[in-house]
């Protein structure tokens, strides 16, 4: 079995990564419930609108992070 590289993170890097890492999670926690009590209450509008918005947003983060990379990639490419 391939051992990895060992790395040196600090401390409080770590610290950060991980209180990071929760708030993510009571986030999504909470947009779930919130999700959760609009179906509850019959307001699959509001679910619906909700759902797009956060699709909406990760798509083009996920989109804008994928072409910048692709436009550094090209940029070394060309000056190789």
């Amino acid at each position: 079995m391939a051992t990895l590289p060992k790395t040196q993170i600090s401390e409080p890097t770590v610290n950060r990564m991980l209180d990071a890492q929760a708030r993510d999670q009571e986030l999504k926690a909470l947009l779930l419930a919130f999700l959760g009590y609009g179906l509850y209450l019959g307001k699959d509008a509001i679910v619906m609108d909700t759902i797009k918005i956060v699709l909406s947003t990760a798509v083009g983060a996920f989109g804008g992070y994928g072409y910048r990379a692709h436009k550094d990639r090209q940029k070394e490419d060309a000056e190789q």
